[in-house]
């Protein structure tokens, strides 16, 4: 079992530290502005 996870995930003493942490951004409402434009003009045209 631990040849088949050094095989698929690697060895975990081994990583190595490419730079600073990034942190994550928000997701707000902007983010998805487009997504609900389009699920609003199709919900719209399904129903004319």
């Amino acid at each position: 079992m631990i040849q088949i996870e050094k095989k698929w995930i690697g060895d975990r003493n081994n990583c190595q530290n490419l730079g600073p942490v990034t942190g994550s951004s928000r997701l707000t409402f902007a983010n998805f502005r487009g997504l609900f434009i389009l699920t609003g003009v199709a919900s719209t045209s399904s129903l004319l």
